[in-house]
This record gives C-alpha cells, structure tokens and sequence, in this order.
C-alpha cells in the first residue's frame, strides 16, 4: 500500500509540474524567438529594447519570457489586492458586530470645551 501511494504521488506531482511549470518552459522555448508585440521606433532607449527582446526576440520587440514575468507580476499584485479587500471586509464585518464604550467627557478638553483635530 506504501508503495503504491509513493508512485502514485510522483505520478501527480509529474503531471502537475508538467501541466504547469512544464507547459511555461515548453511555450518559452517554442515561440523565444518570435515577439509577442513589436514597440514604437525610438519609443524607449536602446538597453531597454535589448532588455525587453532578451534572450532571443528580435531587438524592438518584447519577448515571450518578459511577457510571462509582466503578467505572472500583474497576477500576484491583483490576488494581494483582493486577498487584503477581503481581509478589511471580513475586519470591518466583525468590527460591526461589537460596540466600543466610550467613557463619558471623552473628547473634552480640561475646560469641558471639545478638542480640535488638525
């Protein structure tokens, strides 16, 4: 039984590294030297044309390999963003539910006069 579940983990972990990481390696190296959008003429200055045809696109074009960081970027950035929304809605839902006492003469100043907030 040991066994079994053993090489039966491998296996998952083989066809999902392979349907993942896999499939990013393979269309990588497929379409390296094909761009996946030209940029303007003198748009942006030469290193930075090389940088974003680098490793194998022609120069004035962004290759496949800067266009996987850019969106694996953008996609991490938009999963933080709706994973802290979430997290002060869930803090102000609960925040909600419970009231705060708030001692009398609060807010006074020693002269009873309220105080002023810059």
């Amino acid at each position: 039984m040991q066994s079994f579940r053993s090489s039966f983990d491998r296996v998952a972990w083989a066809l999902r590294w392979l349907s993942t990481n896999g499939m990013v390696w393979f269309l990588q190296w497929w379409y390296g030297k094909q761009p996946m959008f030209w940029l303007e003429k003198a748009w942006v200055p030469y290193y930075i044309e090389w940088i974003l045809s680098f490793p194998r696109a022609p120069l004035g074009s962004v290759s496949i390999q800067i266009w996987t960081i850019a969106c694996a970027s953008v996609v991490r950035l938009l999963s933080q963003a709706c994973v802290s929304c979430y997290g002060l809605y869930l803090e102000g839902k609960a925040g909600t539910k419970e009231k705060v006492k708030v001692p009398a003469g609060a807010g006074k100043g020693e002269k009873g006069e309220t105080k002023k907030e810059l």
